[in-house]
């Protein structure tokens, strides 16, 4: 019995394929697969797929994150960093630069070493892998790692191979990599740093900052001249740092880095591989990039700082508004996603505890909570109306990665999501009689290569017609009769308040919501806004939709959106004004 751990048809290794026993064998995941479609290779076995045992995320326990781990090598890093940098700065402020790419460099090691400790408990004869030795697991930035690294099928395998030693497995068979194995993985020898750039006048704005901050233009201007200030424009521009010398940065590095072997074993293997997997921006690179936010237009003492997403992969503005943080500018998180509805939220949890207080789109779980409006830049103007009945209906999916990744929802650490998301979708399709099929144009929402649920529903739905377009489905929506969002997405949330016909398709084990989230939807189901039953779904669908105006403009149903809306999606016309008394 043996496995492999990477795509032998990629490597384009038919001698692998042809000694594999269908019964016998496995396939670590579904990104061993050819075109990483399990549909098209049914007859392997996939050892972390979408089997009878790992449907349930409850069952996966030991893939949730750690937070004792992310505080024990916070605090290693930040006396470190503080050596490297002859500085005498506290957690706090080490903790706003490095967090987002400390907490998905745990998450995705940790589900990896989890997945090797199953590998060892079926005692398999034989691991197949590639020979890794020349690739680096080393990210330039926290964006690196979060678009390029998890997603790449060079670094996940080098990752997997790194685990296999520190556990010191006998049984390895290392394949060449033949050339042009992955093009889209490449060891950064310079960083991209996007940022904002400002007027000369900012220079004058010194009480508020609203940087990277998804709420229409129209509510940032009014703001600012309430307040008596300037309103700003900005530009995006980007900066290129260059990256020589990786051996000798991490030689240096290396001597800084202290830890103290631990009863935990993967505690260990983290603190061993931090040397060499930790961002070159944060080392030789990070006097640059100080140097190149203190030369910008930005404002030199605001009281408050307002963000969206700033925080997350913006280097150049963490380095600037950590430095302000320290010496007493209070700094506001805007959500700027779908939240306030998750039992494991770790992107949401990290926010909240970087942030003075966190602004939500109406809900609120905790004091640092404060209910606001959806923040996105919404039109409007498109609002729903009883229009002519168009017979289109838009089918909003979402592409997963094929790579388990950082728990930032509720279905981040299922394994074979793909593949069980995928299977909703077709089972769903199919339950529509021809009628309903015609009027279906699918959007899909690609965050990831390759596509497996696009390419899926080509195969069996030659007539389906697909629109390629980037835009939110909020900018297209009203367009459609309807919308059918697949998961708990913004785009739900968007339509609900904007009073446009949506309906939720509600998988329970796609998503793990918290339990307070529960009374919602049984509230949307009763609406018929929400259905967790596929032929429910399929027969409003095939005999309601004539009706669809009539349905979504009953007295019930709009006090039900309204009420969630108050909630959930509040409007920013009826409460932009809490912005302005709040900072205030």
């Amino acid at each position: 019995m043996k496995i492999i751990i990477f795509n032998p048809w990629i490597n384009s290794n038919k001698k692998i394929l042809k000694n594999f026993n269908k019964k016998k064998d496995f396939f670590l995941g579904d990104w061993c697969l050819k075109n990483f479609d399990a549909f098209e290779n049914k007859e392997f076995r996939v050892l972390f797929g979408a089997d009878k045992n790992l449907k349930d995320i409850n069952k996966v326990k030991k893939f949730v994150f750690s937070y004792s781990i992310y505080n024990k090598i916070l605090n290693n890093l930040c006396k470190s960093l503080n050596i490297f940098h002859k500085k005498k700065e506290k957690v706090k402020y080490w903790e706003f630069i490095i967090s987002t790419w400390l907490w998905i460099f745990i998450d995705a090691f940790q589900k990896r070493w989890n997945m090797v400790l199953e590998i060892k408990k079926r005692n398999f004869k034989k691991i197949i892998t590639l020979e890794t030795k020349n690739i680096s697991l080393a990210t330039a930035s926290s964006e690196h790692i979060k678009i390029v690294s998890l997603n790449s099928i060079l670094w996940n395998t080098k990752l997997f191979n790194e685990i296999l030693k520190f556990q010191d497995f006998k049984k390895l068979k290392k394949i060449k990599i033949k050339k042009n194995f992955e093009n889209s993985y490449v060891n950064k020898k310079n960083i991209k740093l996007k940022y904002l750039n400002f007027n000369k006048l900012n220079k004058l704005n010194t009480e508020f900052f609203f940087y990277n901050l998804a709420i229409p233009k129209k509510l940032r201007i009014n703001f600012l001249l309430k307040n008596l200030q300037i309103p700003l424009f900005s530009k995006t521009e980007e900066k290129n740092v260059s990256l020589p010398n990786e051996k000798k940065i991490r030689e240096k590095w290396k001597k800084t880095y202290k830890f103290k072997n631990s009863s935990d074993k993967f505690l260990n293997f983290l603190n061993a591989m931090i040397p060499h997997v930790f961002p070159r921006v944060y080392l030789d690179k990070f006097v640059e990039v100080q140097n190149i936010s203190k030369n910008l237009n930005w404002p030199k003492k605001p009281k408050i700082i307002l963000s969206s997403y700033g925080h997350f992969a913006d280097e150049i503005f963490k380095i600037y508004a950590s430095n302000l943080i320290s010496n007493g500018t209070k700094y506001f998180i805007f959500q700027h996603g779908a939240a306030g509805m998750y039992k494991e939220h770790v992107g949401q949890f990290f926010e909240e505890k970087l942030s003075y207080k966190y602004l939500t789109w109406g809900w609120k779980n905790n004091n640092k909570n404060i209910p606001m409006f959806v923040n996105t830049k919404l039109h409007q103007s498109a609002k729903f109306e009883n229009k002519k009945v168009k017979n289109k209906i838009l089918f909003s999916i979402y592409h997963f990665p094929i790579f388990p990744q950082r728990s930032a929802f509720g279905y981040s650490c299922r394994f074979g999501i793909n593949t069980y998301y995928t299977n909703y979708l077709i089972k769903f399709l199919r339950g529509l009689n021809k009628n309903s099929i015609k009027k279906i144009f699918v959007k899909n929402y690609k965050l990831y290569e390759p596509c497996v649920q696009e390419n899926v529903i080509k195969k069996e739905f030659k007539n389906i017609k697909f629109i390629n377009t980037n835009k939110f489905s909020y900018q297209i929506n009203h367009k459609f009769d309807l919308t059918i969002e697949t998961y708990m997405s913004t785009g739900f949330f968007e339509s609900m308040m904007l009073n446009r016909p949506v309906i939720l398709l509600f998988e329970k084990k796609l998503i793990n919501v918290d339990e307070s989230f529960t009374k919602w939807i049984k509230k949307l189901k009763l609406s018929k806004i929400c259905f967790d039953n596929l032929n429910e779904a399929n027969n409003f669908l095939n005999h309601e939709f004539r009706n669809l105006n009539k349905w979504w403009n009953t007295k019930n149903l709009q006090r039900v959106r309204l009420e969630f809306c108050n909630n959930f999606a509040r409007s920013p016309e009826k409460f932009s004004d809490n912005l302005y008394k709040f900072v205030k």
